[in-house]
This record gives C-alpha cells, structure tokens and sequence, in this order.
C-alpha cells in the first residue's frame, strides 16, 4: 500500500524536483532532448544496451548520481572487469554529467537512469535483463528497489554512505524502505556510522561491511604543464605566490569565496 501510495504522488513529486532545478540554477545540468527523455521511461537505445558485443559474461547494472559517484565506482569496476573479464557492465547515472563521466571507463556502457516510476523500471529491466544491481552510496530508490527484487536481480551497495541528514528523512520512511532494503545482499559502506544508520534502516547486519571510502582508491593523476603553469603565472605577477582555486561553483558560493580571498589576502598579500 505504501508504495502504491509512493507511485500514485510520484508525478507531483518528479515535479516538484524539476521546479526545484529550475529555481536553484542547475536546469542546465539535465541538457536533455527527446533521447535522454527515452533514457528516463526506461528506453535506452538497444546498441547501447548490446555495446556491439555480445558476451556470455554476467549482465551488472551499476547505478550512481553523478560524476563525483561514477568516479568513486571507476576503481571497483575495473577491478571487476580484471577478474571477469566477460562481464557486462551498464551504469546508469541521474545527470548527464554523470553519463558522460561514465562512458571514459573502459568496458563500460552508459545511459540514464529510468525515473522511479514502475513502468519505466519495468521497461528497463526488460531491456538491460540484469542479474544484479549495485547502487553508489545513497542511490535508494523505492521502485527500482522493488521491481528488481521482483525479477530476481540481485542488489548490493558500494561505497555506501548515509549523513546524518539523510538518515532523518529516511527514517521517516522507514516503513517503506525497511523491506526493501532488507533485500540487500552485499553492502560495503564506508564507516562505522554509515553501517549502524543502514542497519537502523534495514540493511541486514551480516550484509554490511565497513571498507572504507572508494574515492581513496582513484589512482592520482600526475600533475603536467609545470612549466606552462609558472610561466602564465609569472605573467600576471604571481610567481612565488600562495594562490586558490574554486571549480564547479553555485550560485551564492562566489561571494564567500571573494569574501574568503580578501580576508586571506589580508595576512599574505
């Protein structure tokens, strides 16, 4: 009853979350047309699906946000691909971003994600036919959750993590989530409050394991260009300077940032 319930305000709800985007500024980030609104109903192209090869591998759906989750998934996917090199790996994001930054992985096909709503799940699995599911961190969708389960998909969590934020709206739904979430077979979560927020939730306690946080496990990317970088540097004045960055900001985030600089600049000028 309560996921039907979850189903029938599911649209007020989809909405509520595009008039959200549109408020805070991050409409752009969806950069969507009529193929990525297939993607969301479940409907991803079949060459995708397929990626030109068929193999006898196990199909695995892996599903995170963005491209800060598709980047602390790269480690364990390789490692995956390492040890079987048959298997199929479709990853599913919620950004277009996080697609993107999906599809440099190596062995790996992307698409988005079908919105939580039964028959665009429903679709999907028929397409994808996976026989697991491994969600990144917090990606705990009711629907997905169910029908997966419904079909014999296995699921695990990677990398898991749950704020204490989080954790007080889900606990509100509890009701919804614990038997759901009692269908986890595997989840790697990344401390030992992470572990006792999923246990409180549902998550059986012999399928937990605290392994840390994934995105410790990227390989570092040598630093090039030292040369360039000293030289435009020189030409502005700054050789020998402390100097910041601040990347990927939001509206409201360059005033303190301005507001940080003059006061550090303040003490070294």
């Amino acid at each position: 009853m309560i996921l039907l319930l979850y189903q029938l305000l599911f649209p007020a709800v989809a909405a509520a979350i595009f008039l959200r985007l549109i408020f805070v500024g991050r409409f752009r980030t969806l950069a969507e047309g009529f193929p990525e609104l297939l993607q969301r109903l479940g409907r991803p192209p079949e060459e995708t699906l397929r990626g030109g090869v068929e193999r006898a591998g196990r199909r695995l759906w892996f599903h995170a946000a963005s491209v800060g989750e598709v980047s602390a998934a790269e480690p364990l996917i390789r490692a995956l691909l390492e040890r079987a090199p048959g298997t199929r790996i479709l990853m599913t994001t919620s950004t277009v971003a996080g697609r993107e930054r999906a599809r440099g992985i190596p062995g790996v096909r992307a698409v988005l994600a079908p919105m939580d709503f039964l028959p665009a799940v429903l679709a999907f699995l028929r397409r994808a036919r996976p026989d697991a599911l491994v969600l990144i961190e917090t990606e705990l969708w009711p629907m997905t959750l169910w029908a997966a389960a419904r079909r014999g998909v296995r699921i695990a969590l990677a990398n898991g993590r749950m704020t204490e934020r989080a954790f007080g709206r889900y606990r509100w739904g509890r009701a919804l989530f614990a038997p759901l979430l009692a269908k986890v077979e595997r989840a790697a979560v990344q401390t030992e409050k992470d572990a006792e927020r999923f246990r409180a939730l549902g998550v059986p306690a012999d399928a937990i394991a605290r392994t840390g946080n994934m995105k410790y496990d990227l390989e570092a990317v040598p630093v090039s260009g030292d040369d360039e970088i000293n030289a435009r540097l020189g030409a502005l004045g700054w050789a020998g300077a402390p100097f910041g960055t601040a990347g990927s900001t939001r509206p409201g985030e360059e005033e303190t940032l301005l507001d940080a600089h003059a006061k550090t600049a303040a003490k070294l000028p």
